[in-house]
C-alpha cells in the first residue's frame, strides 16, 4: 500500500470519526424539559449529577384516568440504555406531578411550576391537560385561545440556529430536525389575519412556529431575502391586541423555557444589537430593554 493511499485512508477515518463526534446525539427539547422536571425529585436528582440531558428518557408506562405513568431512564446506563432511575406520575386533571420512586404505593407531589408541567404535557406527550379549572387554563377561554389550540406549539428551550437549519427541505433527513418540521406550519388565514392586524409584512407564502402560550397566539416567522432571513415575532393576546417585533436580518435568538427571548443582530464585528423580550402566558409581549 502506497504512502499516499495510506494517508487517504487515515484522512477518511478521521473525517468519519470527527463527524460522528460532532453529530453525537444532542438533547431534544423534550429531553431538556424532562431533565428539568427530574431535578425536582429528591430521589432522582442524585443520578442527574452524572448525566446530561441527552441521557434522560421519560418512557410512558401506562395511562389511566388522566394519569400518565413514566419510567425515568438513564439511556447511557451500562451502555445499553436499560437503567431505570425512577418513576414519576403526571396527573393531567390536576396539572401536577408526583414521585413514586421510593414508595410505589405512596405518591409524593413535587413542587414544579404549573407552566413547566403544562408545557411538558402539551409538547412532549400525546395527552392534554384535562383540568379546566387549573390556573394554567381558565374556563373563560377566548376565541383566540381556541385558535392557539389548533397548533402544535414549539417545545422549549430552542434557538434560531436549530430552527433555521431544519427549516429547509435539505435538512428533513437529519434526525434532530424531524421534530422541528413537525412544528413548522404554513401561514394560513388565521395567522395571516393576525400578521396583518399587527402590521407585520409576513405573507401567506411564509412558515410559522407557534409558541406555547396558554391564551392568545404568538408565533415566529421569517421572510427569505437575497441577503438572508428576516425574522419577526408576531402576537395577538387574549384581549385581542396584535403586535409584532422585527428581529432584523439573520438574527441569532434563544427562546428559554420561561418564554424569555434574547435576540442578537450583528451589523459588523464590532456592532451587535441585543434585545430581550418576555412572552406572557396570555399572549402579550414585553420588550425588556
Amino acid at each position: 500500500m502506497s504512502f499516499i493511499k495510506l494517508k487517504q485512508i487515515v484522512f477518511l477515518f478521521l473525517v468519519v470519526f470527527l463527524t460522528a463526534c460532532k453529530t453525537q446525539a444532542q438533547a431534544t427539547p423534550c429531553q431538556e424539559q424532562s431533565y428539568a422536571l427530574a431535578q425536582y425529585s429528591d430521589s432522582i436528582k442524585p443520578f442527574l449529577s452524572s448525566m446530561k440531558a441527552r441521557d434522560i428518557a421519560f418512557e410512558e408506562d401506562g395511562f389511566s384516568d388522566g394519569v400518565i405513568n413514566f419510567r425515568v431512564r438513564n439511556l447511557s446506563s451500562n451502555g445499553d440504555g436499560s437503567g431505570t432511575i425512577g418513576w414519576l406520575n403526571i396527573n393531567t386533571k390536576k396539572n401536577s406531578i408526583y414521585d413514586q420512586t421510593l414508595n410505589p404505593t405512596g405518591l409524593v407531589q413535587l413542587n414544579v411550576p404549573k407552566d413547566k408541567i403544562y408545557s411538558f404535557i402539551n409538547n412532549c406527550t400525546g395527552h392534554s391537560l384535562q383540568d379546566k379549572t387549573s390556573n394554567i387554563r381558565s374556563e373563560s377561554t377566548t376565541n383566540i385561545q381556541s385558535e392557539n389550540n389548533k397548533y402544535q406549539a414549539l417545545s422549549l428551550p430552542i434557538n434560531s440556529e436549530y430552527i433555521t437549519k431544519c427549516a429547509y427541505d435539505m435538512d428533513k433527513k437529519i434526525p434532530s430536525c424531524r421534530k422541528i418540521k413537525f412544528y413548522e406550519i404554513s401561514i394560513g388565514s388565521d395567522l395571516l389575519s393576525i400578521a396583518r392586524e399587527s402590521g407585520s409584512p409576513i405573507g401567506e407564502q411564509e412558515f410559522a412556529w407557534v409558541l406555547p402560550t396558554h391564551q392568545g397566539v404568538v408565533f415566529l416567522s421569517f421572510i427569505a431575502e437575497e441577503s438572508g432571513n428576516k425574522w419577526f415575532l408576531i402576537a395577538k393576546n387574549s384581549q385581542g391586541k396584535a403586535i409584532f417585533f422585527d428581529f432584523g436580518m439573520n438574527p441569532s435568538f434563544v427562546l428559554e423555557d420561561n418564554l424569555k427571548i434574547t435576540a442578537k443582530v450583528a451589523y459588523s464585528k464590532k456592532k451587535i444589537s441585543t434585545h430581550h423580550y418576555q412572552v406572557e402566558l396570555d399572549g402579550s409581549i414585553r420588550q425588556l430593554d
